[in-house]
């Protein structure tokens, strides 16, 4: 009986630093709930190791309503979906409004509003892509990370094509 608590004990640890773990994202709190009903169980079953528990229970099936003769089934359907549909609703509605959370903390970490601003702040003292090729580089990766492209879409595509013909001519 020593050896199970201390499994369990051992056990209840790891979960809680997951839970930990999970509640420094706002993405993962749903889980992170999940995981702390798990640890309480789990605390429950350390403190009180002989008592008879759900853990590996599975949980019990809901109760389905009986239909009887000149019950309206369609309107309970369609009252039960609507109860599924607004829980769902409620659910995507959080779901986003974190998403939108997590979105303003990366905002916040990267400052340009617009694809305009973020090539303004591209250096502009960069090679051409002849210049990158002639050191070695491809040019499927020009420019070079942080600079602006000083050739033009036509001469990149040059550069491109005729690295694949001289690799077709070699391999």
């Amino acid at each position: 009986m020593t050896k199970l608590k201390d499994e369990l004990t051992r056990l209840h640890g790891e979960v809680g630093r997951l839970e930990a773990s999970l509640r420094g994202s706002l993405v993962n709190q749903h889980l992170a709930d999940i995981v702390g009903g798990a640890r309480g169980r789990l605390a429950d079953a350390v403190a009180h190791p002989d008592a008879d528990t759900d853990m590996e229970k599975p949980a019990a099936p809901q109760p389905v309503a009986e239909i009887k003769p000149g019950d309206d089934v369609d309107a309970q359907l369609k009252t039960d979906l609507e109860a599924a549909k607004a829980k769902t609703d409620a659910a995507d509605a959080k779901h986003l409004e974190l998403l939108r959370q997590e979105q303003a903390k990366a905002s916040a970490a990267f400052p340009f509003t617009s694809d305009a601003a973020a090539k303004a702040a591209l250096r502009t003292d960069g090679p051409t892509v002849a210049e990158y090729v002639a050191a070695g580089y491809s040019p499927r990766s020009y420019p070079p990370g942080g600079y602006a492209p000083k050739s033009t879409a036509e001469e990149i595509t040059a550069a491109v094509a005729a690295e694949d013909t001289r690799l077709s001519d070699h391999g």
